[in-house]
């Protein structure tokens, strides 16, 4: 009967375990996640910030795009 005990709880700890990595795994491609959507942020930020500066030199210059 004890024995009978015993092998629930380790299968009861092996399961908790194994929840445990997934849980970890999860926790990872969530952190990637997030990671590559600040990445991608910055990126359009980047784009907008160019396009900005592009826009600006040629409202000064119109003739500015013409010349390079």
């Amino acid at each position: 009967m004890m024995r009978c005990a015993h092998q629930e709880v380790t299968e009861h700890l092996s399961k908790l375990e194994e929840h445990q990595k997934e849980m970890v795994a999860l926790r990872e491609q969530l952190k990637t996640a997030s990671e590559e959507k600040k990445q991608e942020e910055e990126r359009i930020q980047q784009m907008q910030e160019e396009l900005r500066r592009h826009w600006r030199i040629e409202q000064e210059e119109p003739t500015s795009v013409l010349r390079r």
